[in-house]
């Protein structure tokens, strides 16, 4: 068996073994730290696109779990006024939207879902 090593466990790290357990390819994850980063990082969006990705590889339902619905993001000035906005949501998606979460909490989600499919974590 072909066999890989994804150097860095965030939350990139997980989805690149993932991927390459979907096509054959025993991968092991190498991390600097020995467990998930409590909540380092900030709130973030998962966007559709990203949501297709993560389809691809069967980890969809675990980051949708992890997050909310964002039907709507919006620019604000520094003093809150609305600058523009755009839907989440695209014809792919069936005009589903993206989600918010905290980074730690789609870290947390990618790395258990990793762990539970077997996949090595060092």
């Amino acid at each position: 068996m072909t066999r890989a090593i994804v150097i860095g466990g965030g939350v990139a790290g997980p989805v690149a073994a993932m991927a390459l357990q979907k096509a054959g390819i025993a991968a092991t994850v190498h991390e600097a730290h020995p467990a998930p980063a409590g909540d380092v990082g900030a709130w973030l969006g998962v966007q559709v696109n990203g949501l297709d990705a993560l389809r691809a590889i069967d980890a969809e339902d675990v980051v949708r779990a992890a997050g909310f619905p964002s039907h709507v993001i919006e620019f604000r000035s520094w003093t809150g006024k609305v600058l523009g906005s755009l839907p989440t949501g695209h014809p792919s998606s069936g005009w589903a939207p993206g989600l918010s979460m905290r980074r730690s909490d789609l870290y947390r989600a990618l790395h258990a879902e990793a762990l539970r499919r077997g996949i090595d974590i060092r």
